[in-house]
Parts: structure tokens; sequence; C-alpha cells
């Protein structure tokens, strides 16, 4: 770099350097440049006054960057704009002297690592300011000034001096006096007579304050990003809360690029700040603040920001207001801002409060305990909001990491703190029994909704609880199982084949297992403690019941009910066609009443009575505001049963106890479930599996409930025909228990299976375009099943009569004496069945409808044959079942039965009896 020398008169150095500038710097800027310093150095406040806005103005401008690096080559030391500063120290406008240095420090170009030379020199003229004692006296004087544009000028200069680098910024930290009093008046707003006062200002509406040059100020420490220089000027509370707890009368881009700067150097892992210092930035009055802004539906992106500050800062241990395993927090502080949310009005409020309470049990708890709204029964826009309130917050509960802390203890007591506070959360003292009993049985069907989701979520959050606690006792007794079987093996001497087991080694195992089981005991004592304390809160189940009879008999009722409405909305009202008589081209009239339109204007308002009805809905369950089908009744009534449904099922998985066996739930089973909605179908099926004790999606034969195989048909019917796969898949884990339960299949529960494949209609559960019609498959699956649902109720209903009659065979034939059967009697059953069947002549059964279950029974037991491992036992059963009846006729009479459909079958299956059991014969038809 070639060495400057400075001038020693301003007048010869602005000469030089006009002939000295380089020719691609425009002549008009030069001249500009050139009389704009010139005026800098006169004593008149006009004059050198407009000549630095001029200047701010020229480095504002597009080419503002290559006037200051061409200023910059030719002055490095800035020696003109020194001297004005000296030359109008302590006079009037000296603020626009300073306001200049500001923009010349501060500007892009200036700090871009591109122009290093330029950098270089600019940082020396700051370093220069600061270690200059009369300099920083001039801007201390400006700051004390009371006039607001001299102490923005002040501000404005130090605030680009620490822009420029952690460096300067450390200097100016170091030399800057926090403590001053003027700060706190800073931070204040001074508004000139007829200032607007509101949340989110606009811009330029604070005239005459300090304030945003205070704000940029204390944002440029933190936009320089050191994380020591952070810690340090973090703890100035005077510069900081200053700025903080202003922010709700700020604009909204001031608001923004406050938020933004905390939000990308503060709140982030870089910055290193404990969470002790974080925490102090937001004090209750910040946090309140910034929930007002964050309210606020006009401040836009301001809003949004707002909240995402306010999400970070609240639920992040590390930002020292959230608790955590190893950090205190301040739940108070936290406490004391959900209270102050309007969360039933503005959504981003309610978020927040979600995610709180998502994070600590014990503010759930608390907050539910002050619930600030009233949630006693009532038909009104403020009860629906409050208890769908209540409901979500139950439900943000379930969460992994806020039963972290219960669970890691391996000695929880009924009487530990933490039990009460989840009991609180589950069960909350604001909604008390008879508080959500009036609600279950109040007149308005949205209040039953509102009601009944507040149990569905405390359910939800009873069974999350139970499951953590079921795992860990699984997770103990494995433990335990694991350790009993492995025997401790000591070396000897360094030989790896030489080991001993030791009595201590069997006394330290057994202190080990015993250890266990007391965990083990605890656990599910706790468990059961729980269970009991809710059961005695919640709804009394009989109420439950009572909507479950009411809404089933009322969808039942909805097919009738409609065909009425559609026959009513057909036929035309009397008065109408004799007013239409009378003449048909003139409106009526009466008593200065238009029929017509008084007629539209109702159907508007039931229009919207519908509308809003949907929208509470909606918002009570988390639908989708657009299903435009949630305006209908029947679909309302639908949504209902659904959840009154679901919310049994969770009845009988968290509290089994709670119906005592007093309630059989197959009698809600309705004639036909295929015209239930598909929820509903889905919520049926899934209480069904609970009360059948098939958990989980699991097939359980020893938890089957007797007589279940009464209730078959339905279920077979859900099974063959829904359109959902998921809903055939519950079906079947029922029909399979329901088979069960009729105890024909003890030896030979994979016997079942081969009932269901031939059944019509069958295959299309596990794939979709079967050649079969889905028209054609039901009319012949309505044929079928009857037939086999009437054969194993006959089998349940009289089982010893025919296990009898199989040992009375086994011991007649003599060559099966100690054989267990490994088939069901119900073979005998449906053969004997078919074979009365198709000796009716008359009755109401047509040919091609016989043809249809003989191919099914022949084809079924055909397949149960060839799944024995030793099928002579059931041929020769079968055999003396058919030979009993076909014996009756001659040889003549058996070929002639040959030609009929409804024979055919069954002679082909004692033809392949009589040929050999081991041939392979095809199936039958």
């Amino acid at each position: 770099m070639e060495e400057v020398v400075e001038p020693k008169r301003e007048q010869n150095l602005v000469r030089v350097g006009m002939e000295t500038w380089t020719q691609s710097f425009g002549t008009s800027h030069k001249i500009r440049l050139v009389h704009i310093l010139k005026n800098l150095h006169t004593s008149e406040v006009k004059i050198y006054s407009d000549a630095s806005r001029e200047f701010i103005e020229l480095l504002d401008g597009e080419s503002g960057g290559e006037v200051l690096r061409e200023y910059v080559q030719q002055s490095p030391q800035l020696v003109e704009l020194v001297e004005a500063w000296r030359l109008h120290r302590e006079k009037p406008g000296m603020a626009y002297i300073l306001s200049l240095f500001a923009t010349v420090l501060g500007h892009p170009g200036g700090k871009s690592r591109q122009n290093a030379v330029c950098k270089k020199c600019l940082d020396g003229v700051a370093r220069t300011i600061l270690e200059d004692k009369e300099k920083t006296g001039d801007v201390y004087l400006e700051l004390k000034s009371g006039e607001f544009r001299r102490q923005n000028a002040a501000l404005d200069l130090l605030a680009a001096i620490v822009r420029r680098g952690g460096g300067l910024a450390s200097e100016v930290a170091e030399s800057f006096d926090f403590k001053m009093a003027i700060l706190t008046q800073l931070a204040g707003i001074q508004k000139k007579r007829g200032g607007r006062d509101g949340r989110i200002q606009k811009k330029g509406a604070n005239f005459g304050s300090t304030r945003q040059s205070l704000v940029g100020f204390a944002m440029s420490f933190l936009e320089v990003g050191n994380p020591r220089l952070l810690r340090w000027v973090l703890q100035q509370r005077e510069l900081y809360s200053g700025v903080l707890r202003g922010i709700g009368e700020d604009d909204a881009e001031t608001v923004v690029y406050v938020l933004s700067t905390l939000r990308d150097n503060v709140l982030v892992e870089e910055s290193l700040l404990p969470p002790g210092l974080r925490s102090v930035l937001f004090g209750s009055a910040t946090l309140e603040n910034l929930s007002l802004i964050s309210g606020n539906l006009d401040a836009g992106e301001a809003a949004e920001l707002a909240h995402h500050v306010l999400v970070m800062v609240c639920t992040d241990p590390k930002n020292g207001l959230m608790p955590s395993s190893h950090l205190r927090g301040n739940e108070k502080r936290l406490l004391d801002l959900m209270k102050k949310l309007k969360a039933t009005e503005v959504i981003h409020h309610k978020n927040l409060l979600l995610a709180i309470v998502s994070k600590r049990l014990s503010l759930c708890s608390a907050y539910m305990n002050e619930f600030p709204y009233n949630i006693e029964p009532r038909s009104s826009p403020s009860w629906f909001a409050a208890i769908s309130l209540a409901a979500d917050v139950i439900s943000s509960a379930k969460s992994d990491s806020i039963f972290h802390s219960l669970l890691s203890h391996d000695l929880v007591s009924v009487d530990d703190e933490q039990v009460q506070v989840l009991l609180k959360c589950i069960v909350p003292h604001v909604c008390s029994r008879s508080v959500i009993n009036r609600g279950l049985l109040h007149s308005d069907d949205l209040v039953k909704h509102g009601s009944l989701r507040l149990v569905s979520e405390s359910l939800n959050l009873l069974r999350y609880v139970t499951e953590a606690i079921n795992g860990m006792v699984s997770s103990v007794r494995l433990t335990s199982e694991f350790t009993g079987s492995t025997k401790g093996k000591v070396r000897m001497n360094g030989f790896p084949g030489l080991s001993c087991s030791t009595p201590t080694d069997a006394s330290l195992a057994g202190q080990v297992h015993q250890a266990d089981e007391t965990r083990v005991k605890r656990w599910i004592s706790l468990r059961e403690y729980i269970q009991d304390e809710v059961r005695g809160a919640m709804p009394d189940p009989q109420v439950l019941l009572k909507l479950l009879s009411s809404a089933s008999q009322k969808r039942q009722n909805y097919p009738q009910s409609r065909l009425k409405r559609h026959a009513q909305l057909c036929q035309p009202p009397q008065k109408k066609q004799k007013c239409d008589a009378i003449d048909n081209d003139d409106d009526i009239i009466i008593g200065g009443i238009d029929v017509e339109q008084a007629k539209d204007e109702s159907e508007e308002q039931d229009q919207d009575l519908a509308n809003d009805h949907a929208t509470t809905l909606c918002e009570i369950w988390g639908l989708p505001k657009e299903d435009l089908e949630l305006k209908d009744a029947e679909v309302v009534d639908s949504v209902f049963h659904s959840k009154l449904l679901d919310v049994l099922r969770l009845y009988l998985r968290v509290m089994p106890s709670s119906f005592d066996g007093s309630f059989d739930f197959f009698r809600v089973i309705p004639p036909n479930p295929l015209k239930l909605s598909k929820d509903e179908q889905h919520c049926l099926l899934s209480l069904l599996i609970e009360y059948s004790g098939q958990c989980e999606g699991r097939w359980d034969p020893e938890r089957v409930p007797e007589s279940m195989y009464k209730h078959l048909p339905p279920l077979i019917d859900i099974m063959l025909h829904s359109q959902v796969k998921s809903i055939r898949d519950e079906a079947y884990i029922l029909v399979k228990a329901a088979f069960t339960s009729s105890g024909a299949f003890d030896q030979n529960f994979a016997e079942i299976d081969a009932w269901l494949v031939f059944l019509p209609g069958y295959e299309a559960k596990w794939s979709v375009g079967e050649s079969l019609g889905v028209g054609l498959s039901n009319k012949l699956s309505h044929l079928v099943v009857p037939f086999l649902c009437d054969a194993i109720s006959v089998v349940g209903n009289n089982l010893y009569k025919y296990q009898e009659h199989m040992r009375k065979f086994i011991s007649k034939s003599g060559q099966f004496e100690g054989y267990s059967p490994a088939f069901s009697p119900l073979i005998v059953c449906v053969l004997q069945k078919c074979l009365r069947l198709l000796d009716l002549e008359s009755g109401g059964m047509k040919l091609h409808e016989k043809s249809t279950i003989s191919v099914y029974v022949c084809n079924t037991i055909y397949l149960i044959l060839q799944s024995q491992v030793d099928a002579q036992l059931l041929l020769d059963l079968i055999g003396a079942i058919l030979n009993e009846r076909f014996d009756k006729f001659s040889s003549e009479e058996i070929q002639s039965r040959t030609y009929f459909a409804e024979w055919r079958p069954l002679i082909n299956l004692l033809h392949i009896l009589r040929v050999s059991p081991t041939n392979k014969v095809l199936v039958c038809s």
C-alpha cells in the first residue's frame, strides 16, 4: 500500500484529490463530494448540517459503495471528516457530524472483506474515536443532552462501531458506561403531540423517540456473535431489560429485527450462554409483551416470529425457563404466562400453552388446577372453546419424556408427589364426575360431544400411563429371568475350562430375584391405585351405556326417518297447491310478508346454523373443517356414536372392572353393520376385540367369552364385504374367536380357517379384482353364511351331544380306541344338516341355492381331509354319515342324482372316499 501523506490544509487536499482520483469515478460525484467536504468546514450550522445530510444521501445511493471506497482511498484517515468533528465540537449541529460518521463506519461497503484496504482504514478511524477521550466525551455529551436527535446520533455511531467486528465491539463494551441512568429513559418513547399508541406501531409513528437507536445499539453487540462478549454484555440488565420490556410498543419492523437477532444469535447452542443468563432476558413483562404480539392478528411476520421465539424460550430447558432433570428452571414464571394466555381465542396462545404442557407434567397439573375457564355444561361458544382447550391440555400431556422422571425411579409409591401430579392431569378437579355426567346427559348434542371428548382424552392419558407401567413391569421380569438363568462362572488359574458355582452365587441370585419381585409388586400396586382413583372420578359407566343404547337406536332409525323425510319433501304442501290454483303468476303476500322471501330467509338461517354446528364439531374433535358431510345431522350422530364406542373400548382397556361383566357388548351389533360408517365399523370392532380379550389384534383362544358364536353372522358379513382391509382384519379376529367360543375346535383351532376359505367373497379380502363380482358374492354369501352360523350355533348349544356321537362312533368301530379326534364335531352337524336340506323337495329354497350350500360343504370337508395327518378316522366318519343316507337309494337313483347339481358334490365326495383316501382328486363341484 502506498504511503499517504496527510496534507496540512483541507483546501490543498481537495484540489490534489480532484486531480488524482481515477477516471472511472464519475466527474459529477467528484464535484459534488468536493463541494460537500468544503461545506462541512463552514461555521454556518445550516450549511454544514445540509452538507452532512447530502453526504449521507450520496452514501445511501446506488453508487454509495463506490463513493466510499474512492474517498477512503484518497483520504484513508478521513481527515476532512475528523476536522469537521473538531471544528463543530460542542456546537449546535454536532449531531449531524456524528450521524455522518455513523453512516460512513456502518456502510456495508466499508465492512466487506473483499475491500480489505477500505475496511482496515475505517477500523482505524473507529478505533481512533474510541481511544480519543475528547471524542468519547463528545459522544457522552450528546447522549446526556436530552435532545432525541443528538442522542440518536450518538447511539447510531456507537452501534456502527460495534458492528465492525468483535475487537471493536469488545472495546466499546469495556469503555461504555452501561450503568448510566439515562439508558432507562432512552429505552422509552417520547412522542410528539398527536402520536398514536398501539400494540404494533407503524414505521415512523414514534417520531421523537430514541428507542429505535437504542435498540440498534443493544442488538449490535448480539449481531457480532462473539460468545465471550455475549456472556458479558447480556449481564447489563439496564440496557436489555429496557429493550425487551418495551417491545410491545414497537413497530413490526423493529419487533422482527429484535426477535430474529435473539433467535439467531442468543437462543442457539453456538452462543455458549448459560440457561440462567438466557432466562434473565425473558422476564414476566417481556413474556407478556411477546404473547400480546403473537396474539395480534394484524402483526403478520412479527406475530409468527414472536410465537416461534416464545416456544423456543418456554419449552427448551437450555433457555432457562423450562425445568429438566439437571436444570431448575422457573416454573412460576411459566405458569404466570400460561394463565395470561387467551388460549380459547388466539391460536398462537393455544399452541404455546400446549407446547409448554407437553414438556412438563407439573405445569399441566398446575394449570388445570387453576383452569381459568368455567366448564359447567352450557350451550355457548365460550364453553365449547373451554372444554376443547381442557381436552387438548390433557391430550398434550402424553409425551415420552414426560414420564421419564416418574418411571426412572425404582421405588415409586402411591404417596409420591409425582403420582399425585399425574392424577391431577388425568382427572383435574375442575372436571369432576358430576360435571361430566351433566355434560353427557345435556339436551344439546354438541355439549355431549364436548364432554365425551374430555372423557376420551383422560382415558387416553390413563392408557398411556398404564402401558408405561406395564412396560416397566415386563422389563423387570425379563431382566430377572435373564439373571436367574445365568450362572456366574469364575476362571481359575487362567484355565477357561475350569469354573465353579458356589452357594454364594445361588444366594445372590435369590436376593436379586426377590428384589425384582418387590419392584414388580410395587409397580402393579401403583397401577391399580391410579386406576382406582381415576375410576372414582370418571363418569358413571351406566351413563355411557345409556348413551350407547340411545345412539344405537338412533342410528338404526335413520334410514326410516330419512325415507319419511324424503317422501314429505316430494309431496308439495296442500296450502301451496291451493294458492297456486288461484293464481300461478302472482306472489302471495300475507300481512305484508312475502312468503317466498320468508322461506328463503329461513333456509338461509338454517344453513348458517348447520355451518356453525359443523364448525364447532370440527373444533371439538379436531376434524377437517372442509368436510361438508359434517353439516348432515346423520353424520354428526355417526361421529358421536364412533367416539362413544372408542371411549367404551378405553374403559375396558384401562379399567377392566368398570362394568364387572354386567353388560354384553355384542348386543350393540346392529343387524346390518355395513350400513355404519367406516369409523363406526372400526370403533365397534375395536370395542368387541377388547371386550372379547383379543388385545392388540392378536387372536387369543384362552380369553374368548362364552356363547360369542351367537353373534357370528354380522361379524362374518363385515369380514366378507367391508371395503377397508383393516376392518376386515379386525372382523376376522372376532370371527375366529366366535368359532372358538362354541368349544368345537379345542382339538384343532386351525380348522376354523378351513370353514372360512370357501365362503363366497372371502378371497376378495386378500386381493382386489376377483373374477367373482361383488354383487354375486353378496348373494351367495347370504345363502351360505346363515347355514354355517346356524350349524355352529347348534353345535355350541349341543356340544356334548355331538362329542358323545363321535365317541360312540369311535367305540363302535373298534379300531380307533384311544384316538383323540383332530377335527371338530361341526363336520358331523354340517354334513347332516346339508343332507336334510337336500331332502326337502319344497320349503322356499331354490335349486341353485341348495347347490351353492352343497358345493361349500363338500369343498370345506375335502380341504379338512387334506389337512389331517391321519385322515382315516375322519374318512370313516364321513363315509358312515353319507352311506347311511345313500344306502336308501338304489344304484339307479344314485346315478340319476349325479345329474342333479345339488347332489353332485356329495356323490363326488362319496366316490372319493370309496376309491382311496390318498388319491389326489379335484375339488368337488
